[in-house]
């Protein structure tokens, strides 16, 4: 999710580029890929490997560990929807796709929902029939739910939620009154929330690259501070909310997932994504 065209064609790009085709690995994810133009990216691409150049890692731990999840609750709950906030121009819906075609979806995003919606009809017109697209601005959520009624939400099911690569652009207050919007009574939908720790959590001679990373991005598009969480608060929020914390995910645990070491992320401090699965 980001602040304007421009700055969500070229991050979500960026994004792209770094997991470089390696985690969505269906047929409809490959097949997008090669009809999407990343070239808005690039150059933001050449700036951040100034910075680091093993970033495509970050991005390939999360979206694994995120994927990962998204299997999992998929296949053992009854979950019949899944909401994509800030879906951008990711491909994990068509992943969903690939494996559960019973599952409805609904992206979420302020730009190039339409843009996505047309391409991926180009690739199958059956999936606008599983994938809804909703330009929406998650800044301001007041109507969020009623847009989403609109194209077939239903309050009532099994529903789960994702919410990757957005939390940092929003203020804490505003992206806590989306993720209140799907409490249920007894819990039934599950959350995705991925998130950046602050500074003072990351080994000093790590806290640099997040630092600078998101600079370059923020200085790129004018976007303000990046918000920042640590799993207490995150803990406690979900608490707050009636729900439960199922497992939470730092860098080094991600990376171990993925590759079966821990090359790049050797300690627990040595990361500043983390992944936290729950119901609410």
């Amino acid at each position: 999710m980001s602040s304007g065209n421009e700055t969500l064609a070229s991050t979500s790009a960026l994004v792209l580029l770094w997991e470089g085709g390696e985690i969505h690995t269906s047929k409809l994810s490959q097949h997008y890929r090669k009809l999407i133009d990343l070239n808005s990216g690039r150059k933001l691409l050449a700036k951040c490997n100034q910075v680091w150049t093993h970033y495509d890692q970050v991005i390939k731990n999360r979206k694994n560990c995120i994927l990962n999840i998204v299997n999992n609750v998929l296949s053992n709950n009854d979950v019949q929807q899944v909401v994509f906030l800030g879906a951008g121009l990711d491909s994990l819906s068509l992943e969903i796709c690939s494996h559960f075609n019973s599952v409805r979806i609904f992206e979420i995003d302020n730009a190039h929902m339409e843009f996505k919606k047309n391409l991926i009809h180009e690739i199958d017109p059956s999936l606008s029939s599983h994938i809804k697209y909703i330009t929406f601005d998650l800044s301001f959520p007041k109507e969020l739910l009623n847009r989403m009624k609109d194209c077939g939400f239903q309050r009532s099911k099994p529903t789960l939620i994702v919410a990757e690569g957005f939390s940092y652009y929003l203020k804490e207050d505003k992206f806590w009154n989306i993720i209140e919007k799907f409490q249920t009574p007894n819990k039934q939908n599950n959350i995705i929330l991925e998130y950046m720790i602050p500074q003072k959590m990351i080994s000093e001679n790590r806290a640099v690259i997040p630092n600078k990373i998101f600079k370059i991005i923020c200085s790129e598009f004018g976007l303000e501070s990046i918000t920042q969480y640590i799993k207490p608060e995150i803990q406690n929020k979900i608490l707050n909310l009636n729900g439960k914390i199922i497992a939470n995910y730092n860098m080094k645990q991600k990376e171990k997932q993925r590759t079966k070491e821990n090359e790049y992320f050797k300690n627990d401090k040595s990361g500043w994504i983390e992944v936290c699965h729950a119901v609410i």
